[in-house]
């Protein structure tokens, strides 16, 4: 059994909400009804009821519960133990991101990492293809999305804007539109592949498909 799936069932116990539990585990609310959802799955039983927006616990959840709650307080015991005792994270990690994300904002943090971390050495695989992250080919992925695949955990790290940019000669020949209604008198460039799924090129596609 997962403990990561434990301490989602632990969190939803407390909180008595999707939400916050997603707050008190720091992801987003997707991944805490994914977790759950998937639990069940593998129990094959229902934890919670939904009464009035409040998640309570069934004959199952209670029974669940107390083995739960003994298990967590195992490892928070090996937690207090380990606690002043020399143990130095070490090993390789591997992150990839797409271009403008491992070119402009990742290498700071990397640095900061390394200084404080620096038995781990940080591999970062810069592409804006997938990764199988379920055969090791990465271990983190730092994508612009709101919903990670099923079986991966996400956490918002920080929230994008999204611009319309122009060269100086495009400029020159069209001039630049005041507006969003404006976009319909120019020409944009789109995305294809994996690009195509972000939000901003997904809005592109659905508001102003005939000027891609």
């Amino acid at each position: 059994m997962d403990w990561n799936a434990l301490k989602v069932f632990l969190a939803i116990v407390r909180h008595g909400s999707l939400s916050g539990a997603a707050a008190d585990l720091g992801v987003n609310h997707s991944t805490i009804f994914r977790r759950l959802n998937s639990f069940e799955k593998d129990i094959a039983g229902q934890l919670f009821q939904r009464k009035n927006n409040h998640y309570e616990l069934t004959k199952l959840g209670h029974e669940l519960l107390e083995f739960a709650q003994n298990i967590e307080n195992s490892f928070d015991g090996i937690n207090r133990h380990l606690v002043g005792k020399e143990v130095q994270p070490k090993g390789v990690v591997k992150i990839t991101a797409p271009n403008n994300i491992a070119y402009r904002y990742l290498p700071r943090f990397i640095t900061d990492f390394n200084v404080q971390y620096p038995d781990i050495r940080i591999e970062l695989l810069v592409s804006n293809q997938e990764f199988n992250m379920s055969n090791r080919q990465a271990d983190i992925a730092v994508r612009s999305t709101s919903s990670p695949q099923e079986h991966l955990v996400g956490r918002q790290v920080c929230t994008l804007h999204w611009s319309v940019f122009a060269s100086k000669a495009y400029e020159e020949k069209f001039g630049l539109p005041k507006d969003v209604d404006e976009l319909v008198n120019h020409s944009l460039i789109g995305a294809t592949g994996a690009m195509a799924r972000l939000p901003a090129f997904q809005w592109l596609d659905k508001h102003l498909a005939p000027m891609l």
